[in-house]
């Protein structure tokens, strides 16, 4: 069933040299905030001028803050994305199922080029809810 479901691709990078962003498309870098109103699969990979310097998902990338499983599968690493091999830690998914109206904190850790902790708190805001 996931397999059906859309792709919302987030490109963990630095956008001006300070500020992480989604740089999927690195012309216009936009917030790691999301917001959420269907079902979907969220795709979270490091950018290539982070992983060209040694970044790197920790081995438990992300984590919710009050969501009990209601609306956030766990994660799945990714080996392969779109006919691309990734480099290990580099790319995961986690699905969404859109079961509580809420807004959610979510936590992003990584690791730098020089082996620090970095921890990311973007908000993921969910106005839909599913509907039975």
């Amino acid at each position: 069933m996931t397999d059906s479901l859309p792709i919302i691709e987030l490109v963990v990078g630095i956008a001006d040299n300070i500020n992480f962003m989604n740089v999927l498309d690195p012309e216009n870098p936009i917030p790691l905030a999301l917001k959420l109103d269907a079902p979907s699969r969220l795709v979270f990979r490091l950018s290539d001028d982070l992983i060209r310097v040694g970044w790197t998902f920790q081995k438990r990338p992300i984590l919710f803050t009050d969501d009990f499983g209601i609306n956030f599968s766990s994660y799945t690493w990714i080996e392969t994305l779109y006919d691309v091999p990734q480099k290990p830690f580099t790319c995961f998914m986690i699905v969404y199922e859109d079961n509580r109206v809420g807004e959610y904190i979510y936590s992003l850790f990584m690791t730098d080029s020089h082996k620090q902790n970095i921890i990311l708190d973007p908000k993921i805001e969910n106005g839909a809810g599913h509907v039975p």
